[in-house]
């Protein structure tokens, strides 16, 4: 039985992508297998410590967790780490503002464009671009499917004697899955991952156009995969919510999961 897995199609994050292309590599879903990006999701923060016009941050009090190595916090960031995610400043006269990293070594990050007027002392949080979370082996999920349902009230239009209603709004198809994980840093990972909502560039798609949740070309779906080695069911949805509680009816690393996903299309692909 193969673990599932939540993530981004694979390469959504590379440099120089367009919203265009991003859409165009979900085409196709249902009649082919999508591939997800290979990469952890990442998160480290920090305050910068010098900046090297016109590219180039230095980073220190970086706190690394989770990270690559799945190890507790670290005080530099892993070389290659971060490329193809992006730095968002959390203070300063660029706060909110959101940079792709083309390269990471141990605390230099390198932008693509221009720092601006990032100066020293501002403080930033930067994350992986496209990834993939995969449920630890013996914790995949159960799903609970919600019906179809009509969102609002119907109208009644005039049609010779009698009538035609037409729904005002339909709610997609949506579907929650829980699961139980053993370890701190599989929740936090999982947390880190669920608040990730990437745009069809790879991008903050929360920032992407510098505005808090105003990109017009919309979200990238995430790929939830299911089934075994022998047979992959693949579906499409973004997160609504999600809960991760942690519990101590079995120890102290304890945690219950829920996460609700709004679902577009369902389609299933089996493969060998």
């Amino acid at each position: 039985m193969g673990n599932w897995k939540i993530g981004y199609i694979d390469g959504l994050s590379d440099i120089g992508s367009t919203y265009e292309l991003g859409m165009e590599a979900y085409h196709g879903f249902g009649a082919k297998t999508l591939n997800l990006d290979p990469t952890k999701m990442c998160r480290a923060s920090g305050m910068i410590v010098t900046t090297y016009p016109p590219d180039r941050l230095e980073c220190s009090m970086i706190k690394n967790y989770p990270n690559v190595s799945n190890t507790v916090e670290t005080q530099s960031f892993e070389n290659n780490e971060f490329d193809n995610g992006f730095v968002r400043m959390l203070s300063g006269a660029e706060k909110d503002k959101v940079y792709k990293v083309t390269n990471t070594t141990d605390s230099i990050l390198t932008i693509s464009g221009s720092i601006g007027d990032v100066t020293v002392g501002d403080a930033f949080e930067v994350v992986t671009g496209a990834c993939t979370f995969e449920f630890p082996t013996g914790r995949n999920p159960t799903r609970q499917d919600f019906k179809r349902m009509v969102a609002n009230y119907p109208l009644r239009y005039p049609y010779y004697g009698g009538g035609i209603v037409i729904p005002k709004g339909w709610q997609p198809d949506d579907f929650m899955i829980r699961s139980h994980l053993t370890d701190v840093r599989d929740a936090d990972r999982l947390e880190v991952m669920l608040n990730h909502i990437l745009d069809y560039k790879g991008f903050d798609g929360l920032y992407s156009i510098g505005k808090l949740n105003d990109n017009p070309n919309g979200f990238a779906p995430m790929i939830i995969e299911t089934g075994s080695h022998y047979a992959q069911y693949q579906h499409l949805g973004n997160v609504v919510d999600y809960n991760i509680t942690r519990s101590a009816r079995k120890s102290d690393n304890f945690f219950d999961v829920s996460i609700h996903f709004e679902g577009y299309n369902t389609p299933i692909y089996r493969g060998l």
